[in-house]
């Protein structure tokens, strides 16, 4: 079976379009874990400077 410059470069293009479909899947997992990281980043801030808060008032 022999490959012609057509056949070679269509799955060249069906390559890339492949890659670049798995680079945004994997950048929007990256993103929503990052906005999922920041807000239980934030909530144990919060939890913090409630204990901190609270413990200040008691003395």
């Amino acid at each position: 079976m022999r490959c012609t410059r057509a056949s070679l470069s269509i799955k060249s293009g069906q390559s890339f379009i492949q890659y670049t479909i798995l680079i945004v899947i994997v950048s929007l997992a990256i993103i929503g874990m990052t906005a999922y990281l920041m807000r239980s980043l934030n909530a144990r801030l919060k939890q913090e400077k409630n204990e901190l808060y609270y413990y200040s008032k008691e003395r």
